[in-house]
């Protein structure tokens, strides 16, 4: 399995990196959501703008794919918000296409990002004390549930009074309070939930992780319908250390995956009864993101590397670093199956092929101007159990002989100073590498 860059999304107002000197004024690219179906792609700024990318041409599949830059919009609205944008969420409420973007100003503002017309801003929600950092938004009971600093889950339920109305309207169901420490004697700790994930269908549960590093389960009260009234059913304290970032639940698998600022991912059952995969940052950094697609585990780190794992594997198979600055978010868009990965600079796009690997060869110093395999079944060695190998030469004025297996360096030859190198060959019937030379 590789990477291969596909596309670069770069917002005009995202401060570019190495080109001013950051500041506090600095805007950065803090949230972004992929529409697959409408081929829309959603990002907020730090500055608390709102914009998205669509395609130009219906020619086009998909907006990640190679080809003609795409048209940003951008949200217009007196109503915008006035710190740095958390979360984004587009889905169906009760039949209009909503952006919802939960934010450090401490609001919830529903958009209608069709609408270039008017002010797109249609619902500023209110009520929360700190700011809201994770929203989820349940179709089947038409519920909003956020998470805010201000220790506490809200609920939010569609206003039945407006359904005749244009737009739909959210108004409180609940408050959630019960989960602020694992200390029992403590009521003022410094606890809120850090992520949501949901398990739908006959039995609603709510799978969420906090500031300390435990995990909560929430399920519909009894006798209680679906729509209705939440209460904490199972609380797994301290899993990790200290707060955990990301909480990944893959319900056909009974999987649920956490990352922590402790810099480990860890795997447990739905049940929180049995942890049976742990795993160190190989960096010694936090991981940032994590994805589970097609069987195995996509994981992001602070420092620019993605890799790929089997969880029932001791290490990631691939670990491969794609750009240099922090990762903030991951995704998997399939058919075709791209990698979508997020940094404060910049957007970008990946197409992931099976079947192939690549390696970054490192060693010269000078561009490389002759590539020579070396298999044994073609040297009439077929009796020789040996990997290929792999000859180069550079304009460095060195020759090097590679396991292509590793792409390890087994041996490095000079050239003479004052006789730069200009071409190279093997002589395959003695075994021997030829030069030619700059000077004659």
């Amino acid at each position: 399995m590789d990477f291969i860059f596909q596309k670069q999304f770069i917002h005009p107002e995202v401060i570019q990196k190495k080109k001013v000197s950051r500041s506090t004024d600095s805007i950065f690219l803090s949230a972004y959501f992929y529409d697959r179906n409408e081929q829309l792609l959603f990002v907020s700024l730090t500055n608390g703008n709102l914009g998205y990318w669509k395609k130009k041409n219906v020619e086009q599949k998909q907006i990640i794919d190679k080809g003609k830059d795409p048209e940003l919009i951008k949200l217009e609205s007196k109503k915008r918000h006035k710190g740095e944008i958390r979360w984004l969420l587009y889905c169906k409420i009760s039949g209009l296409d909503v952006l919802l973007s939960g934010s450090a100003d401490r609001t919830i503002k529903l958009w209608e990002p069709k609408n270039l017309k008017s002010d797109p801003c249609f619902q500023t929600i209110i009520g929360s004390g700190g700011s809201v950092i994770d929203m989820r938004y349940i179709a089947k009971s038409e519920i909003l549930i956020s998470s805010s600093t201000d220790k506490t889950l809200r609920i939010w339920r569609l206003d039945k009074a407006r359904e005749l109305l244009m737009y739909p309207w959210f108004v409180p169901l609940q408050i959630i309070k019960d989960f602020t420490s694992i200390n029992p004697t403590s009521i003022d700790n410094n606890v809120w939930v850090t992520w949501l994930d949901t398990q739908e269908g006959e039995k609603f549960k709510l799978f969420t992780g906090d500031s300390e590093g435990s995990m909560l389960t929430f399920k519909i009260a009894d006798g209680q319908d679906y729509s209705n009234i939440f209460e904490l059913e199972t609380k797994k304290s301290s899993i990790h250390r200290i707060g955990i970032i990301q909480v990944l639940l893959v319900p056909q698998e009974n999987f649920v995956f956490t990352i922590s600022y402790d810099q480990h991912l860890k795997a447990f059952d739905t049940q929180f009864s049995n942890e049976f995969f742990c795993l160190k940052n190989p960096n010694k950094v936090i991981y940032t993101s994590i994805y589970w697609d097609d069987q195995v585990l996509y994981i992001a780190d602070e420092l620019g590397f993605v890799g790929v794992l089997n969880v029932y594997m001791d290490k990631p198979f691939i670990w491969k670093r794609l750009v240099n600055d922090p990762i903030k978010k991951i995704e998997i868009a399939s058919e075709p199956k791209n990698l979508l990965l997020l940094t404060e600079y910049e957007l970008r796009a990946y197409k992931v092929r099976k079947g192939e690997k690549s390696h970054d060869m490192s060693g010269h110093k000078g561009p490389i101007i002759k590539i020579i395999t070396l298999e044994p079944e073609r040297l009439g060695l077929s009796n020789v159990e040996d990997d290929p190998k792999i000859l180069t030469c550079s304009l460095d004025n060195t020759i090097k002989f590679w396991d292509a297996k590793d792409m390890s360096i087994s041996i490095s030859l000079d050239s003479p100073e004052k006789s730069e190198l200009s071409w190279m060959t093997y002589l395959m019937n003695c075994g021997l590498v030829a030069t030619g030379h700059e000077d004659g």
